[in-house]
């Protein structure tokens, strides 16, 4: 029995009666003696009653999680579906834009004379080895290109066509050396052949040779083909002249062309398949000029 008065759990027991104790003399001295059984009931449930609610919270919120990932990953899938359409649409539109914008290069080309027909064509790749900026269009053999077809923007030329495929063909530009054109100067009506140079193809220039020694062309004069040849059509704009010097020799001079298409990003242009004089006169427009 001394064991027993001296153990916790007695010690537990007279703290609970104390509780009880207190809550009889708080009863009575309040006049609320019938509600000391639903107190005393209240004081050891309510902690239950709470640990339960917090348990139930968390599960509720743990199963949300859930149901609210199923549904995130609802909208997800139809959100993905969203951005696919479109992009989709976005190609379309691209490819489209491209369209307009070869149909507009070629009735720019067609303005100026009713005399071109042609074919608008995009590039579709650039040899990166090749320091004249050769490239390749998206047009071919089935869309009626051949050989030695010049390739034009609105704002001037821009080479000729060397090799053809079924679906594509090779361009070789004006700033390549093996390319000539007979070329006039539309001011004085002086001819020469211009083709790319060496020294400043890196400048997006090319050189019209063959002048004479003592030219009339300046700064600032237009330079268009001349069509003598029957490989380009007359009156093309080539460029404008920069700069006018004398060859070594001292017998003849050459002047400096800006060309007036930017050959080294142009994307859209058009491929001039028939034209007035096309083909009169077989042989190097080189030749010609010399």
């Amino acid at each position: 029995m001394r064991d027993f008065l001296r153990s916790r759990r007695f010690k537990v027991l007279l703290a609970v009666l104390a509780v009880l104790l207190g809550f009889m003399i708080y009863a009575a001295a309040s006049g609320d003696m019938a509600t000391i059984p639903s107190k005393i009931v209240s004081a050891v449930v309510t902690p239950f009653q709470k640990l339960s609610s917090a348990i139930s919270t968390s599960v509720s919120g743990f199963l949300g999680q859930f149901a609210n990932s199923s549904k995130n990953y609802e909208e997800n899938i139809a959100l993905k579906d969203r951005i696919a359409e479109l992009e989709n649409k976005l190609v379309d539109y691209e490819e489209l834009k491209d369209e307009v914008e070869q149909l507009r290069e070629l009735a720019g080309v067609q303005a100026l004379s009713e005399d071109y027909d042609g074919v608008g064509a995009t590039v579709i790749a650039r040899d990166a080895t090749d320091q004249y900026y050769s490239f390749i269009l998206d047009k071919g053999s089935k869309h009626g290109i051949k050989e030695h077809d010049p390739v034009v923007t609105q704002r001037g030329l821009v080479g000729t066509v060397t090799k053809v495929y079924p679906t594509s063909c090779q361009v070789v530009t004006i700033l390549s050396p093996d390319l000539y054109v007979g070329a006039l100067e539309t001011r004085t009506g002086e001819t020469g052949s211009v083709s790319g140079s060496v020294e400043l193809v890196e400048d997006g220039k090319c050189v019209l040779n063959y002048l004479q020694r003592e030219t009339n062309i300046t700064n600032g004069d237009v330079i268009s083909t001349s069509g003598s040849s029957g490989r380009y059509p007359q009156g093309f704009v080539i460029g404008i002249v920069e700069d006018v010097q004398q060859k070594p020799d001292g017998k003849t001079a050459y002047a400096v062309i800006q060309p007036s298409e930017d050959i080294k990003s142009v994307s859209n242009v058009c491929i001039l398949t028939e034209f007035e004089g096309k083909g009169i006169q077989a042989g190097d427009e080189g030749a010609e000029a010399e």
